[in-house]
């Protein structure tokens, strides 16, 4: 074999062996379970800082009440889904969760609008309340979090939180 096909036959190997590697992560349970989840609230992040919060939602909702300096309830004006948001910063003032709390007679959003059903773990109490729990596993850039959706009704939900793992 020439130096060439050998060369060309090395850069071949690695293709293949790097499309292999991206396969098997994209494979993992971890990589199917957090694709398509929901990691954001009306433009809120977990780890934005106080400051990058009030900027937001100053815009869309008004200040309600404190609640000893590290949670916060804001009353939004007119987004059609959610009345409310609770906003909780850990002790270096960045956003550690975010709840939202469904607008009654709103636009209402279904549990699967925040990621599959299936990939959650889900609890009911006799049928009067649901719960769908997924986990982000935290990664080498992001950090994991928690997305928690609850409400009485089966399909629809009355409020949902992103929070961050401890």
């Amino acid at each position: 074999m020439t130096k060439h096909a050998e060369r060309q036959s090395l850069k071949t190997s690695r293709a293949f062996a790097g499309l292999l590697a991206l396969l098997v992560l994209v494979a993992t349970p971890a990589a199917a379970a957090t694709r398509g989840l929901q990691d954001s609230v009306l433009g809120l992040r977990l780890g934005m800082s106080q400051r990058e919060v009030h900027r937001r939602l100053e815009k869309i909702g008004t200040l309600d009440r404190e609640v000893r300096g590290r949670q916060e309830v804001w009353m939004l004006k007119s987004e059609p889904r959610f009345a409310s948001l609770l906003v909780g910063f850990d002790a270096n003032y960045k956003v550690r969760y975010i709840t939202a709390i469904a607008r009654e007679g709103g636009s209402r959003m279904r549990y699967s609008d925040l990621a599959p059903i299936k990939d959650a773990h889900a609890e009911s109490a006799n049928g009067a309340y649901t719960r769908y729990t997924w986990e982000a596993k935290p990664g080498k850039k992001t950090a994991g979090y928690f997305l928690i959706a609850e409400g009485r009704d089966p399909e629809y939900l009355k409020s949902f939180s992103i929070k961050r793992h401890n």
